[in-house]
């Protein structure tokens, strides 16, 4: 039976990973936003870049519980043109959204492109067996582009949301998540996927948990993942189960 306090808010709804939670998050009580013209239950086109717009339009559906902001231009390459519109501008106003609408938490898409560059330009490090020192959320960023850079705006961002107006924040840099859920078409993907049930394993950890603000590292258990996940199995207690290496047998 779905809570009515379990209600939460997903933008970017209608790409892979929103498709993954919208279906598989069965005890929520979920309201969809995304750019897409689409009829159906509880969704609502909406830009993200016009603030008034996405307050005016909330009194449609709130109140809610939590944000999972997954809405950007995923693109790895993406210019900073589109970045700076669908990736930084939305962002801002998801959080000023949820410190106006007093919505106390905000779970949000980071990336492991934050660090990408760690892997090499282009990326070699998935080509190792055995890596020495696993790439952690303390190390420095190292972004591949202007897409990871977007993300580590979201990461800073949140952790001025969540320091000044005390909204409870989780940035999750999320690893490889495939809509048909097969690592096998890259060989980085060995090492960097995240399956749909850890995925959502992952999300549903950091939607009970009680850390004010984290950064974590979102991956299955893949016997070459190189990115530390040692604060989300303590901090989330999340423990990933799907190894992308049986693929490759």
């Amino acid at each position: 039976m779905i809570r009515r306090n379990n209600r939460l808010l997903i933008t970017g709804s209608e790409g892979v990973i929103g498709n993954v939670l919208v279906k598989r998050l069965n005890n929520y009580d979920i309201i969809r936003l995304d750019i897409h013209p689409i009829k159906d239950n509880n969704y609502y086109q909406s830009d993200l870049n016009n603030l008034t717009d996405l307050i005016s339009q909330s009194k449609a559906y709130l109140p809610i519980n939590c944000i999972i902001h997954l809405a950007a231009d995923s693109k790895v390459d993406a210019s900073w043109e589109s970045v700076l519109k669908n990736n930084i501008i939305t962002t801002r106003n998801i959080f000023e959204f949820a410190k106006r609408k007093e919505i106390n938490k905000i779970i949000f898409a980071s990336s492991n492109h934050v660090t990408g560059f760690y892997e090499g330009n282009p990326p070699s490090l998935h080509l190792q067996e055995k890596y020495e020192n696993l790439i952690s959320p303390q190390m420095e960023n190292r972004p591949d582009g202007y897409y990871g850079v977007s993300k580590i705006f979201g990461e800073v961002l949140g952790r001025y949301y969540s320091d000044y107006y005390d909204l409870n924040v989780i940035s999750l840099r999320i690893g490889t998540v495939l809509k048909d859920d097969n690592p096998l078409i890259n060989s980085r993907f060995r090492s960097t996927w995240l399956s749909h049930d850890d995925l959502v394993n992952l999300i549903k950890c950091s939607l009970k948990t009680n850390v004010k603000y984290g950064v974590y590292y979102g991956v299955s258990n893949n016997t070459r993942n190189y990115w530390d996940i040692s604060n989300a199995k303590k901090e989330l207690i999340f423990n990933p189960k799907d190894n992308a290496e049986l693929f490759f047998k």
